[in-house]
């Protein structure tokens, strides 16, 4: 919902109650993942799009874009799952065939936040989990 961004602890202590606080008045979200898609040829990814409760998790977004978070953005906010970075188009063409069928139903009840970290034995980077606030309101 936010991209990543270096912050002092002290900042992310400062700001992970207000993000916490935002969280808890909205209700959870139902969402709908899927089909696979793509942003190609402006960024060669594959995702699965996002529908259901798009309208409420565009609202708590914009509501967590406070300061020192980035308020500027590249791209328009399309809510979306990333499977697949850098993605050659043959491959995107065979993953939109892969999972065009493919719908997931998830529930989403809290906001998480993650810490970005190296691989200790290298490799790709990692998300561990540092904080998490429920989404309340009903």
């Amino acid at each position: 919902m936010v991209p990543p961004i270096d912050l002092l602890p002290e900042q992310v202590d400062e700001l992970w109650p207000r993000l916490a606080a935002t969280a808890a008045r909205f209700r959870p979200l139902h969402l709908v993942l899927g089909p696979a898609s793509t942003f190609a040829p402006r960024t060669m990814t594959i995702h699965l799009a996002v529908e259901g409760d798009v309208e409420p998790l565009t609202r708590l977004r914009d509501q967590l874009r406070v300061a020192p978070l980035p308020q500027a953005e590249r791209w328009p906010f399309v809510p979306h799952v990333t499977l697949r970075e850098e993605a050659s188009a043959d491959l995107i063409d065979q993953s939109l065939g892969a999972f065009a069928e493919v719908r997931l139903d998830v529930e989403v009840d809290a906001l998480r936040l993650l810490e970005h970290l190296p691989r200790p034995e290298g490799g790709r980077n990692w998300w561990r989990p540092i904080a998490s606030g429920p989404l309340l309101a009903r």
